[in-house]
This record gives structure tokens, sequence and C-alpha cells, in this order.
């Protein structure tokens, strides 16, 4: 199962949460404020990456936590 990244429309919380590819992200709950409003944004893979380690042009500085 792939782990996916949300960021809640409520309180603004970014997370992520191991979901199967099939599952609908209605039934989703913050973690923090226990809203079911939650966005899934685009992940960083590996090959995001440059041979440097950087992100690529379009990528913004890299989140971790």
């Amino acid at each position: 199962m792939p782990i996916y990244d949300y960021q809640c429309r409520n309180c603004g919380a970014e997370f992520e949460a191991l979901r199967n590819i099939k599952d609908e992200d209605h039934d989703l709950e913050c973690p923090y404020c226990h809203e079911k409003d939650c966005e899934r944004r685009i992940s960083l893979t590996a090959s995001d990456f440059l041979a440097d380690g950087k992100c690529g042009p379009s990528r913004g500085p890299m989140r971790f936590g």
C-alpha cells in the first residue's frame, strides 16, 4: 500500500496516510482536528530528484516529518 500526503482544508495540517490504491478519500479524517475535508497532495518520489540530490527546477524545498 502506498503512503499519500494530505492537507486538511479545515485546519491546514499536513499529514501522511497509508492507503490502499482503491480507497476513496471521503472517509479520511484529519488526525489533528478530526474533520473529513482532506485533500490528497502530490508527493515527491525518487524520480523527482536530480543526480546531485536536489529537487527539480519546478519543485520547492524538501519537507520531512
